[in-house]
């Protein structure tokens, strides 16, 4: 018996070893950038026209650079399915005419996970550059709650004397507040993240973490957005279930449970909970998008049902019938804009992520327990999904967002946890080589 090495079967080249110190600002600056543009440089949705499709594809071209620059190969299996599925789609939608706005609606999905799970497969990110991701996150969402604070102060002080909460919804300057509860929701895991994971660091800043912990939440109680509130209700409910110390967890039940003793006997609280923040349970029409969403599918030929319809009629049809630009739950547009396949790709990547998580978890690594918490993170994404329109894979901002904390993070994460360097600083790591033995 001898033993040989070679490099690994699914990787076409390989161009320099797996260092990434920068992984987290590069994936953080596309969702920054955009979402300075978008709500300051561009001054509202009217005003930015074919800039937008410009910028967001700049970005893509700023992330391909920085991955193919890192990348130790391409896996073969994922470049062939994207280059399979980017012909497909280009034979079927080409019937309508592609511009630049269509080509990037259609085909980022397929560039993005060719980035991610193709050319950057072995990236990793490490317990400092996740601890600076997440303090990045606190400190722009910081920024966007103070905002909100000093500018929108009138709704902060009519809070309880409002009537209904349609047209009363904080926003702060952002264009919806499902996207600004997004931000607070996730703002708070990357909050519960660095107490967590970073308690040295987190001495120093401990007064800041609750301070603002305590904004984000009242921000987001503000928004008025069910899906957010509820979306933070499930990530809390898997984290301190699966994830947190049994004192912890106690501690968590206890508080709840006078939070809701409090709304229940408490008329005023009971009130303004039940018919300002849940709306009365009123779906805003939601259903019956639903099944006018379902009822294009399904009148579909063969072909529309498989790739979906050209999605810019139907949005056009929303917006002059119902006043609406999207059928607010991500699984119905994308069976209609991409159909059966659109969805398959992306229940299947969520199915992967999932896998990635579990298989971390059994190995029982330095830092395998955060792979726990990531569980909240899928389970928080699957409420945005099925009571919004962020997709996971998507070029819009909002859904850029969640794939980055619900998919990204996790898988770079858990790699660099298999690799046992979670914990070790990258100029302390020792290149390792991208090998494995085979015994003959």
């Amino acid at each position: 018996m001898h033993i040989i090495t070679r490099c690994e079967e699914m990787k076409i080249w390989s161009l320099r070893k797996n260092k990434t110190p920068m992984l987290h600002y590069f994936l953080f600056a596309y969702w920054f950038i955009l979402l300075v543009w978008q709500n300051l440089g561009a001054g509202g949705s009217a005003n930015r026209g074919g800039m937008d499709v410009v910028i967001k594809c700049g970005l893509l071209v700023m992330l391909m650079i920085y991955y193919f620059m890192h990348a130790t190969g391409i896996r073969r299996d994922i470049l062939l399915m994207c280059m399979l599925l980017v012909g497909v789609y280009a034979i079927v939608k080409i019937e309508g005419g592609l511009d630049l706005s269509k080509i990037l609606y259609y085909f980022f999905p397929f560039l993005f996970v060719l980035l991610i799970f193709g050319v950057g497969w072995k990236f990793e990110l490490n317990k400092r550059q996740l601890v600076h991701l997440c303090n990045m996150l606190i400190v722009v969402v910081s920024y966007i709650a103070v905002y909100a604070l000093i500018f929108c102060t009138d709704q902060f002080a009519n809070a309880f004397s409002i009537d209904n909460a349609y047209g009363n919804e904080l926003k702060s300057f952002l264009m919806s507040s499902h996207e600004y509860g997004m931000y607070l929701v996730f703002g708070i895991m990357a909050i519960i993240l660095c107490m967590e994971f970073d308690p040295e660091g987190t001495k120093n800043r401990r007064f800041w973490y609750f301070l603002a912990l305590i904004l984000f939440s009242v921000n987001l109680i503000l928004t008025f957005s069910r899906t957010s509130i509820l979306s933070l209700a499930v990530l809390l409910i898997f984290y301190v279930l699966i994830f947190a110390k049994k004192r912890l967890r106690n501690w968590f039940l206890i508080l709840a449970g006078i939070a809701v003793l409090m709304v229940l006997v408490i008329p005023s609280l009971r009130n303004f909970f039940w018919e300002i923040v849940m709306k009365e349970n009123n779906d805003a029409g939601r259903d019956a998008l639903i099944d006018f969403g379902m009822a294009f599918y399904r009148d579909g030929s063969v072909s529309q049902k498989l790739f979906g319809w050209d999605y810019a009629p139907i949005k056009a049809y929303l917006a002059s019938s119902r006043g609406l630009g999207s059928f607010h739950n991500a699984y119905v547009q994308q069976i209609v804009a991409n159909g059966l396949l659109g969805v398959f790709i992306m229940i299947m990547y969520s199915v992967v992520t999932l896998y990635d998580i579990f298989r971390t978890i059994k190995t029982k690594k330095e830092g395998s327990h955060l792979s726990k918490f990531f569980i909240s993170f899928a389970a928080s994404a699957v409420v945005f999904m099925t009571f919004n329109t962020a997709a996971l894979f998507a070029s819009a901002i909002d859904s850029y967002f969640m794939t980055l904390f619900t998919v990204v993070v996790p898988k770079y994460v858990n790699q660099s946890i298999r690799a046992g360097t979670f914990d070790v600083p990258i100029k302390n790591r020792e290149t390792r080589p991208n090998v494995r033995r085979v015994y003959r």
